[in-house]
This record gives structure tokens, sequence and C-alpha cells, in this order.
């Protein structure tokens, strides 16, 4: 008796551990039966597929976001290297049209200011030096005026502004203190 008693207090005790009890019925010598029971295990859904999945997708991710800031690294030096392909830089012997090449020694010698003067009195678009040779031609020193004076001198001592920007080029200065204006 002292048997089944001990059966019964176990069996009062397994709520509290959340099992669930399965009988399993035995015989002993006196063909008494007994039960007892065998604690089951809680069984957890198995997540190592999930997790596995989710460290898949995770890894996935941070390889998109890489290949997102070199292919934007790309982009940069592309748009870099186009920016500089396009840089107005003129070397010698390289083709040019006339307007480009006025435009650069209108850069060079004067930031393109028609009022521009220099220390040695040179003045105006082109510099021509003395300044008193464009004030006579060009006396309020008005852009158009400015550029129908030098074009005359381009033409009249290099044949082109091309040939202008070469002898520029060669020299670091186009403009000589000998030239008249006729």
């Amino acid at each position: 008796m002292k048997l089944i008693t001990v059966s019964f207090a176990v069996l009062s005790l397994i709520p509290q551990f959340n099992y669930q009890p399965q009988p399993v019925a035995t015989t002993t010598s006196d063909s008494l039966a007994i039960f007892y029971v065998q604690p089951v295990k809680e069984q957890f859904p198995d997540r190592s597929k999930e997790a596995e999945i989710a460290r898949q997708v995770d890894a996935q991710r941070e390889q998109a976001r890489l290949q997102a800031i070199e292919a934007q690294k790309q982009a940069q030096a592309v748009q870099s290297t186009i920016v500089a392909q396009k840089a107005p830089v003129v070397a010698q012997n390289t083709p040019v049209d006339s307007n480009s090449a006025k435009m650069f020694i209108y850069m060079k010698e004067s930031g393109n200011n028609p009022q521009a003067r220099n220390s040695a009195g040179c003045l105006g678009l082109g510099q021509a030096c003395p300044g008193s040779k464009l004030l006579a031609v060009c006396p309020t020193l008005d852009y158009a005026c400015e550029d129908a004076f030098f074009t005359n001198y381009a033409l009249s001592r290099y044949g082109s502004w091309e040939g202008a920007l070469a002898f520029w080029q060669s020299h670091h200065w186009w403009w000589t203190k000998s030239y008249s204006q006729s």
C-alpha cells in the first residue's frame, strides 16, 4: 500500500512542473498494477532551419549593402573621369575653334573682365599694353568694342585666334607693345 501512496504523491506534483503524464502499466509479483509517470520532454519547434535562413538573408543584405557602396564609389570615379574629360584643357597643337581660343586667352589675361588692369599698365580683356592703345579705340571699355579690338589684333598678328592661342601657349603672353591700331 505504501507504493501506491507514493505514486499518487508523485502524480499530484506533476501539474506543478508542467509535465504531461503518460501512464505506464506494469505488474509486480503480487499482480498489483502500479502506475508511474515518465516525464515527457517539452517539444520545442525546430527553429534551426529558420535561424539559418535568417542568417542567409542577413548575409545577403550585407552583401547588397557593400555592393551598393562599391557601385557608388565606381559611379563617383566615372563622374570624376567625365568631368576631367570635359574640363577645358587646351593643349598645344590641339585643334580648337576660334571662340574657345579667344576665351582661353581672355580668361588667362583678364579673367574675361573688360575693366581688368595690371601693374604694368596693360588693360582690358586681352591686356593691351599700354592701356592707352585700347582706350583710344574703346574709351568706355565696353565688352563688344574690346572684343572687336582684340579680334583685329589676333587676326592681323597671328592670322587667327587659333594662331594667337598657339603663340600664347608657347610664350604665356600674346600682346606686343609694338602693335599699333590702324
